[in-house]
């Protein structure tokens, strides 16, 4: 029963892993579907309206809020592991899994944030790179993305995130015009 008891425990403590790590850094972003309506930048939408004059600014807010978002869910994660950890009832296996998972996550920021300045020396004015288990999804500022800087960008994230460019998915947002 010990064991029973120890196996459910690991396996409850997993699909949260999974269901915070997967699904709500990217709430709502699925890969075909245009960025503009995601549901992350709800509260976003309604500020960049207040703010038409200076399009330039609402761009770099959009990246910004994303990033905010994304390192808020993350925290959430890593507070909830932290815990795990803590906790002296806590089955061995399950704190070494939260172990194991935070060092993943402090790798997976690095590689975010190298993959994000890699992007951003070609000329970018700014994207966004998100790890999953399934895929790398990167946000890239720009009004027109030509096959060859996508698979340009792909063959950057690849090398930095370990990825395999086939499970990299670039996502073009518009770079609204100044004027």
């Amino acid at each position: 029963m010990v064991v029973n008891l120890r196996k459910s425990g690991l396996l409850l403590i997993m699909i949260v892993f999974l269901a915070v790590s997967g699904g709500f850094i990217l709430k709502g972003l699925e890969p075909n579907s245009p960025v503009d309506e995601q549901p992350v930048m709800n509260n976003l939408d309604s500020a960049a309206a207040g703010q038409a004059g200076d399009s330039s600014q609402d761009s770099d807010q959009f990246f910004a809020e994303y990033r905010m978002e994304r390192e808020r869910m993350r925290g959430k994660e890593v507070e909830m592991l932290r815990d795990i950890l803590d906790q002296s009832g806590s089955d061995k296996e399950a704190r070494q899994a939260a172990s194991l998972r935070l060092v993943e996550i402090s790798t997976d920021m690095e590689r975010e944030m190298k993959a994000e300045n890699l992007i951003k020396s070609k000329g970018y004015q700014d994207c966004v790179v998100i790890i999953q288990p399934e895929n790398t999804t990167v946000v890239v500022a720009t009004d027109n993305l030509q096959l060859d800087q996508e698979q340009e960008i792909k063959a950057l994230v690849s090398r930095v995130t370990k990825t395999r460019e086939d499970q990299i998915v670039i996502i073009a947002r518009d770079v609204p015009k100044s004027g």
